[in-house]
């Protein structure tokens, strides 16, 4: 049995530059899975983060995932991104599954293999008042066996953090032992294959990018394969995204960039918001990191599309909608931001900062976290400006 198995896809339907070269798109990823072959699972985060994604309050995303050809698929953090009602609502041709959230099914089988879905454990932080719960996975994978499957395959949204920073994965795979056969992974941008805690373990690059594949026989057998040379995409929204692309919005003397040591898109964004700005790493990104570039806008014209691209979730109703705050004693919260962990013994968060003035401007999600993670209140009030006007702003300069 062949499993192939995509990631954070984040509506790259429409090929486009990155550090390294191009991304294929939406048309040359279907095209290389069809010729694979298999049941291919997607791990989630498949329909937000396209240009028309964000103009279309998420319907578009939606509706052009489901001419991919996904046979079952996990509900990623940004498929909440406006709200579970209106996830519910999407019509799509491939179960949504999350064992872990209120609403969906928790498994979905076909032929010998049962797949079970789980969502981001750490959904409720994402999204405030989505309830969470913590299935018993292993007396899940248990009965599906007395069932009759032959196979279990876990479809998690969540991943590996670094190719070398297993640790936190490792710990949780090791309960899984004997009880799952495959676990594919998500959500943190990265790219793993093999064993976990002598658990199967495969995460391919996201954005369309690469392909995971995993043969399951008397022992599992794991791969990586590139998608093919990129091809125009034809389906849903090709005629809206054109128009996009026409509108020119302003100039690039050079590449601007973000990687994890620095970020010269980020300072370029808050020179032009101007004061103290933290630009997180989750903040920025339209390319997967495979030489450790996050997000790029290449040199000359700037694109309404690249813009959107860039920034799809400036907008939207919830804590990722990119709508920037303002705290008060501004080092602190920077220092708290770029050295503190997100969570306990996971890697300092990072991001991009801007010293000056008697604030920092930051976005709703870490100004959340910068509570967090110095336990208290700040005082916190709509800064009048996005950061998608931070860029705009930027490269019309």
């Amino acid at each position: 049995m062949r499993i192939v198995t995509t990631n954070d896809f984040v509506g790259s339907f429409f090929a486009q530059a990155t550090s390294y070269g191009r991304l294929p798109g939406g048309a040359a990823l279907a095209a290389t899975v069809k010729a694979l072959g298999g049941l291919w699972i997607d791990t989630g985060d498949f329909a937000q983060g396209s240009a028309l994604g964000a103009v279309t309050d998420g319907a578009w995303g939606f509706t052009a995932a489901g001419e991919l050809g996904i046979d079952v698929a996990v509900v990623g953090n940004h498929e909440l991104d406006w709200g579970l009602d209106h996830l519910r609502s999407q019509e799509l041709p491939f179960p949504l599954l999350a064992a872990n959230l209120p609403g969906f099914p928790a498994v979905h089988t076909t032929g010998d293999v049962a797949v079970i879905g789980v969502s981001l454990p750490g959904m409720a932080e994402l999204h405030p008042g989505v309830g969470t719960s913590s299935p018993d996975l292993v007396a899940l994978a248990r009965q599906l066996r007395a069932d009759g499957a032959r196979w279990v395959v876990l479809a998690l949204h969540d991943g590996v953090d670094a190719p070398g920073a297993t640790q936190r994965m490792e710990a949780f795979c090791a309960p899984l032992r004997g009880a799952i056969d495959l676990v594919l992974g998500g959500h943190t941008l990265q790219c793993f294959a093999g064993e976990l805690a002598g658990v199967p373990f495969l995460q391919p690059w996201a954005f369309g990018s690469q392909v995971g594949v995993a043969e399951l026989g008397e022992r599992v057998t794991l791969r990586l394969v590139d998608v093919g040379g990129e091809r125009p995409w034809t389906g849903p929204g090709a005629d809206q995204q054109a128009v996009l692309e026409a509108d020119v919005v302003g100039h690039l003397d050079r590449p601007l960039l973000s990687r994890g040591g620095g970020s010269s898109l980020a300072e370029a964004i808050a020179d032009a918001l101007g004061g103290a700005v933290y630009i997180g790493p989750g903040d920025l990104w339209n390319q997967p990191a495979r030489d450790g570039v996050h997000a790029y806008l290449p040199a000359g014209e700037v694109t309404m599309a690249q813009v959107l691209r860039l920034t799809p979730f400036t907008g939207a109703r919830s804590v990722w909608g990119g709508q920037l705050v303002s705290a008060a004693d501004p080092e602190r919260v920077i220092a708290a931001l770029t050295s503190a962990p997100a969570y306990p013994g996971g890697p300092p968060v990072g991001g991009t900062a801007r010293r000056g003035g008697d604030r920092v401007v930051l976005t709703p999600f870490h100004a959340a976290l910068a509570e967090r993670l110095l336990d208290e209140d700040l005082d916190v009030r709509p800064a009048g400006a996005t950061l998608r006007e931070g860029l705009l702003a930027a490269v019309s300069r």
